[in-house]
């Protein structure tokens, strides 16, 4: 069972949204992300953000950029490294609440976990060669040819 992210939230105060747009800049703590443990990414360092935020009809348009350095584990040989990644854009709409404030948080951090490409350790900030998968994780690639023949008969 998993538990609910520990957010530091991005609230907005609707009556001011609907007065103006929103522009934000600064760094958001890497609280904001919930990672499971099997997850090939690990940590994360504050995120660089530039956030825009405006009304439209009856929904709220946010439009970001967010720079980081997030710790990550290649797939090919489980080996951590370090990557920052820029994203330029990210855009999502909310509808307006019926309440004083706006709470862009899981939306936000589900919108840069979308744009998190899936690396290996050769795209590193520092790139490493990649290694040979472990063999005890190759186990189950190697198959018994009698036990697959009897389910598989020709």
């Amino acid at each position: 069972m998993q538990t609910k992210p520990p957010f530091l939230s991005l609230k907005i105060s609707l009556p001011l949204i609907e007065r103006e747009n929103i522009s934000l800049k600064g760094k958001i703590s890497p609280e904001i992300f919930f990672f499971p443990e099997y997850d090939l990414i690990k940590k994360v360092e504050k995120i660089e953000t530039q956030l825009l935020a405006g009304k439209i009809n009856q929904e709220i348009l946010v439009q970001a950029k967010i720079k980081s350095t997030f710790q990550c584990i290649c797939p090919r040989d489980l080996n951590t490294f370090l990557k920052t990644i820029e994203i330029p854009q990210i855009k999502f709409t909310l509808p307006i609440p019926n309440s004083e404030e706006i709470d862009l948080s899981e939306a936000f951090r589900e919108e840069i976990l979308l744009n998190i490409p899936h690396l290996t350790c050769e795209q590193a900030d520092t790139p490493q060669k990649c290694g040979e998968i472990p063999e005890k994780y190759l186990a189950l690639d190697k198959s018994n040819e009698n036990c697959i023949g009897k389910y598989f008969e020709t």
